[in-house]
């Protein structure tokens, strides 16, 4: 492979993130935080991964917006010992069957049901869609998880340090989430959770929110953010030393890219970063950390990556 080659192939495959700048046959590979430069050499060592052709990105785009309920979910309402299970979703194409809102009155965040032909006053649960091994405490002496007999994926769950003073609580956000089967009352969304917390310079909060979103038009996702930055300024305003970390998303394995796909992925991180650039907030760039490393990408990175991001968290929180 000659130069011309592989300035055809920069030309041809890659998006704008990649550019020639025509420096003496060396290429500059750019990102928002930093740029690294190449020679011509580096295919011969080296190996590209393709994700996508750039034909596939119509199709993925297309697919958000025309067909956001690929990924279903269902809500099985319960009266006593009558269950019956409708289709759920924050998508419903509309029909002639009557749905039931639950949609969020303050932020007008959306999610429907189909009525169940047994009536509405029937407690509302959101069954799973697969499973995943997510460590959410690490092992400490210290720290002593509270049983609250809970779903073990999606709590919420409470951990309490007494010697060290240190109270940590966990919980999934609100719908779209593919855990469960969920009682509705205990998905709450990030921007309803932040608007209950008082802050301060003991308090930390970590959210992350992209991996149960990507299947979804864009334009809901934004709006989701805009809820939380709103929360977040509200929160920074009334407590100012409240410390505010962000866990990005972060490349995967590639299967079903038509479902879950990087490239829908690094979108909406990018709409992330623009959504918190100028608010005193932290980022745990899980897409970097990930990228970077020698272990497969995975939606769940494997332990070494995830002390990573724990060292930074803590880095955080504790500067000195």
């Amino acid at each position: 492979m000659n130069a011309a080659m592989y300035r055809n192939m920069l030309d041809e495959n890659l998006v704008q993130s990649v550019l020639d700048l025509r420096l003496g046959g060396k290429f500059i590979i750019s990102h928002p935080k930093h740029t690294a430069k190449i020679t011509k050499e580096w295919p011969w060592d080296n190996s590209v991964m393709l994700v996508h052709a750039s034909e596939a990105i119509p199709v993925l785009n297309r697919l958000s917006s025309e067909h956001p309920d690929r990924v279903f979910f269902k809500g099985v309402f319960r009266s006593g010992r009558l269950t019956e299970t409708t289709i759920c979703n924050i998508c419903l194409r509309p029909t002639q069957q009557p749905l039931c809102n639950f949609t969020d009155p303050r932020t007008l965040v959306l999610l429907q049901a189909k009525e169940p032909k047994l009536g509405v006053n029937m407690k509302v649960y959101i069954p799973a869609s697969g499973p995943a091994s997510v460590p959410v405490l690490p092992k400490n002496e210290g720290l002593q998880e509270f049983d609250m007999h809970t779903f073990w994926l999606a709590g919420p769950f409470i951990a309490l340090d007494y010697s060290n003073n240190i109270l940590v609580k966990f919980r999934c956000h609100g719908p779209p989430i593919r855990y469960g089967p969920l009682p509705i009352r205990d998905l709450h969304y990030i921007h309803d959770e932040l608007d209950g917390i008082t802050g301060g310079p003991n308090n930390v909060v970590v959210f992350c929110i992209w991996a149960h979103l990507t299947t979804f038009p864009m334009e809901l996702y934004i709006r989701r953010l805009q809820n939380i930055r709103r929360a977040v300024v509200r929160l920074l305003d009334r407590a100012p030393g409240t410390k505010v970390i962000i866990r990005t998303g972060n490349p995967q394995e590639l299967f079903e890219t038509y479902m879950e796909s990087d490239w829908c992925t690094l979108q909406r991180d990018r709409v992330l970063r623009a959504m918190f650039k100028r608010l005193n907030v932290h980022l745990i760039d899980a897409w970097e950390m990930v990228q970077a490393h020698y272990f497969p990408h995975n939606l769940h990175p494997d332990y070494p990556i995830i002390k990573n991001m724990m060292d930074l968290l803590f880095s955080y929180i504790c500067p000195q």
